[in-house]
């Protein structure tokens, strides 16, 4: 609920109450947030990388799929939790910002695991940790950034929701179906080959949990 109280408090203009609004349905899936930089910056993990960017305030950049989304606050957790100072580049999505990394044009990025992974198997650019509590079995040699900054996590979730006011029978039908067809797809491997864990069994109509950090979330 996390990522709809800020949505509140960055976006006070919307013309929905994404509070209000809506009724939870389901957890579908969550996945890692990583913490990237371009092939060639010098460090080679979080330890370094913080000890790059203390010493030099203000001198590196990193990339973000927009204003107020999750892997912008993710950054601006990341240089609270480490008083280090880091200029803020908005892209207007994800892919771009991944694209201006690749070529040089900043110098880090937090961005979802399936989106990037590709581009560091590929050996473009170096992960130094996944932004969750505990290392992702999708790259279990791949240090969480909570073993260099404890209470660090940034969990991408995917989620239903339906208007306020669906009856508790039809919100109860609908989770049950996305609990099956989610069971299906995890014993078919869909899930772990694209990073994504599915969620714990949990009560019908149970809204997703939070971090006590930085959540990050998408509700259909």
């Amino acid at each position: 609920m996390a990522e709809r109280h800020r949505d509140l408090a960055l976006k006070p203009n919307l013309a929905f109450d994404p509070i209000g609004d809506f009724t939870p349905v389901s957890l579908l899936t969550t996945f890692p947030n990583i913490l990237v930089v371009r092939g060639d910056f010098p460090a080679a993990n979080v330890g370094e990388l913080i000890a790059v960017l203390t010493a030099n305030p203000g001198k590196f950049t990193y990339a973000s799929s927009g204003y107020g989304g999750s892997l912008h606050l993710a950054a601006e957790l990341f240089k609270l939790t480490t008083g280090t100072d880091i200029v803020h580049v908005p892209y207007t999505g994800s892919a771009p910002a991944i694209t201006a990394l690749l070529g040089g044009h900043v110098d880090l990025v937090f961005d979802t695991m399936p989106s990037i992974w590709p581009s560091v198997q590929s050996g473009k650019l170096k992960a130094l940790g996944v932004a969750s509590r505990q290392r992702t079995p999708a790259a279990p040699d791949l240090p969480a950034v909570a073993e260099s900054l404890p209470g660090f996590d940034v969990t991408s979730w995917e989620g239903i929701l339906a208007p306020a006011g669906t009856p508790a029978a039809v919100v109860s039908k609908i989770a049950d179906e996305i609990k099956r067809v989610v069971a299906e797809r995890n014993s078919r491997g869909v899930c772990s080959s694209s990073a994504r864990s599915p969620p714990a069994a949990r009560r019908r109509n149970s809204r997703p949990s939070s971090t006590p950090t930085t959540p990050s979330g998408s509700a259909s």
